[in-house]
């Protein structure tokens, strides 16, 4: 097994299952567990974490439901390949010929001939940028990582649309409306099973962001100093893994956390902890407090360059060349 998982089991914190669910997700989606990699049996693992087999075996099957392992009967449990192309979907050449047949019936009777029509296609197809949706865990994380797609592939006329998960979760139509032209969909694994289950049988593909933490983030927190005070302001979704991530890196530290929402509690580990280690999200609200005696410590995630050779792959041979490049500012760290 290629990582650990860390739970809490404090009042309020997540059920267990749930903080099973996503460890395992953050794992894959930041590139620990691998396609093919083995779970650790559910009898091993609930022994291991001190909990009850029904549980190990819940989460097992949320995994399963969600697509990122197949729960073979007898077999174990795997981590299933996310980055491979989908099947073209059967109504994609039925949907486009209904729509480009009236206008090319219209341009034969105007006189145009097969290839003349045909060069106006290819002209039109390559003025029009590829759409791109992209999905993150709050509108500031969607819009960041529209930015990156933007920054990685500024060779190619690409628009992105991001969207939150919570409005994917709450208005999953306006959402549509929304995507309607997105040839992909990308979005970090929280988010993998709403967008496979809302696209279900249209001709896009969803794409799993796999994301890597930045060197020098690791050496900031390598550089903790023995037994520091860290406070943690992160969602609910990345406690566990962030723990986990706190603890192989700096492992004497005392870690004391809070919600984003929080404010005061936020304000108090600015206060009272030797550093403040926070998510993306969690930006918003850090930043903003007047200055502590803390030391602040985003953590800074970047596309883990697999994922992006395969997504630009995906990408080159739909998106049209960019004719002038304009100046794209840096990514903001998140």
């Amino acid at each position: 097994m290629a990582f650990n998982i860390t739970l809490v089991k404090t009042d309020g914190a997540l059920p267990i299952h749930q903080q099973i669910v996503n460890s395992v997700r953050h794992a894959i989606s930041s590139g620990r567990l691998r396609a093919g990699d083995r779970l650790p049996p559910v009898r091993k693992l609930a022994l291991e974490l001190g909990v009850a087999m029904n549980t190990v075996a819940r989460a097992y099957r949320d995994l399963d439901r969600e697509g990122l392992t197949d729960n073979g009967a007898g077999r174990g449990t795997f981590v299933r390949q996310l980055l491979v192309p989908q099947a073209h979907h059967w109504a994609t050449d039925a949907t486009a010929a209904q729509i480009l047949r009236p206008a090319v019936l219209a341009l034969m009777a105007m006189g145009l001939s097969h290839i003349e029509i045909s060069t106006a296609v290819e002209k039109l197809l390559g003025e029009a940028p590829l759409k791109l949706g992209v999905i993150g865990s709050s509108p500031r994380g969607a819009e960041k990582w529209a930015r990156t797609l933007c920054l990685k592939l500024k060779e190619f006329q690409i628009e992105t649309i991001p969207i939150a998960l919570a409005d994917l979760s709450h208005d999953p139509e306006s959402v549509l409306r929304r995507l309607e032209g997105a040839t992909f969909v990308f979005t970090l694994l929280t988010g993998y099973h709403l967008a496979r289950e809302l696209l279900e049988g249209s001709a896009k593909q969803v794409v799993p962001l796999i994301t890597q933490i930045t060197h020098q983030c690791q050496q900031d927190m390598l550089a903790l100093p023995r037994g520091a005070r860290v406070g943690l302001v992160c969602e609910d979704v990345y406690l566990n893994s962030v723990l986990e991530l706190v603890g192989s890196l700096s492992p004497t530290a005392q870690v004391d956390r809070v919600r984003i929402e929080d404010i005061d509690g936020v304000r108090r580990l600015t206060s009272e902890c030797d550093v403040v280690v926070y998510s993306f999200a969690a930006g918003e609200v850090v930043e903003a407090l007047p200055a502590g005696t803390a030391r602040l410590m985003p953590l800074i995630y970047t596309l883990n360059e697999e994922n992006f050779s395969h997504i630009r792959r995906l990408v080159a041979p739909h998106a049209p060349a960019q004719r002038d490049i304009a100046t794209i500012q840096p990514e903001e760290n998140g």
